[in-house]
């Protein structure tokens, strides 16, 4: 797949997830709007533009704007135009306060919808709450597990917990006593540390954390066979380096792309009775996947 292709894919994938975040505000801008009697009701989207988010938010930002572009076509809601107001930030705390204070003194605001990412999601329901903020806030991004919410916030996705429960519980089956994760940054790792090591207590995985700095391909240089077998990357929103696939030495284990951007043609082919048995396994080398 180049990575126009996966360009694409995303940005599909993100404009599909701000017509979900756009759906679940919807019955409360009705509501909302109704009982002001507004003309023209404001969804405010609140958006983290630095560097390390840019990429994600620009187009999640894209798809939000889509979104209520194809409702308002469609009518709007309860035949009321919607106005999408984007107010972009640079992640931190002061820079969404003065987002959020905006907000607040729009007469015409009924809702928070598309909130991106996930750290400047946390920071507006905790600054929504502390100024007294009563609107719907639909936030996708939401995924802090350690977080208490109110019932005017929709986080959407599955919080950060229960997406590395499911990602791990085959390899818990099986034995898996420790974990590694790598950390995007020394922001991300300031973000997320405590809560994964709580989520890594609750699993009774022993965890040892490492932080990338943006610099992968040291990382993996110094990595050994006492290294955890598995590791959960947390944090880093670029296209993280995954384009560049040039060969890689991790620990001993070469990981090298052919012309077709490959990593391997070991294919695992595994049979499967009616009732769920199975009933063998073959390897074969040299098969495309």
């Amino acid at each position: 797949m180049t990575s126009s292709t996966s360009v694409a894919t995303r940005r599909r994938w993100l404009c599909g997830t701000s017509l979900m975040a756009a759906a679940v505000a919807m019955p409360c801008i009705a509501q909302t709007a109704k009982s002001l009697a507004l003309k023209n009701p404001v969804v405010a989207q609140i958006v983290d533009m630095s560097q390390a988010q840019q990429d994600v938010s620009k187009d999640f930002m894209i798809g939000s704007r889509a979104a209520w572009q194809d409702t308002n076509l469609r009518g709007g809601i309860g035949g009321k135009q919607i106005q999408h107001l984007t107010l972009e930030t640079d992640g931190t705390s002061a820079s969404v306060r003065t987002a959020l204070d905006s907000v607040k003194n729009n007469p015409l605001r009924v809702a928070l919808s598309g909130s991106a990412g996930d750290a400047l999601a946390t920071q507006l329901v905790t600054q929504a709450r502390q100024s007294g903020l009563n609107i719907a806030h639909a936030a996708p991004w939401l995924q802090n597990s350690s977080l208490e919410l109110d019932d005017n916030t929709f986080a959407i996705f599955a919080a950060r917990q229960e997406q590395i429960t499911y990602a791990l519980k085959t390899s818990s089956v099986m034995g898996l006593n420790e974990l590694g994760v790598i950390f995007g940054s020394v922001h991300d790792q300031t973000l997320y540390d405590i809560e994964v090591e709580r989520i890594a207590a609750s699993m009774q995985l022993k965890l040892q954390a490492f932080n990338a700095a943006g610099e992968l391909r040291l990382l993996a240089r110094n990595m050994t066979p006492r290294t955890p077998a598995v590791l959960l990357f947390v944090g880093g929103t670029r296209p993280t380096a995954f384009q560049k696939r040039s060969p890689m030495d991790i620990g001993g284990f070469r990981v090298n792309f052919d012309q077709q951007r490959r990593s391997s043609t070991y294919v695992t082919q595994t049979m499967m009775t009616l009732d769920g048995r199975l009933i063998g396994q073959r390897i074969n080398d040299g098969l495309a996947a």
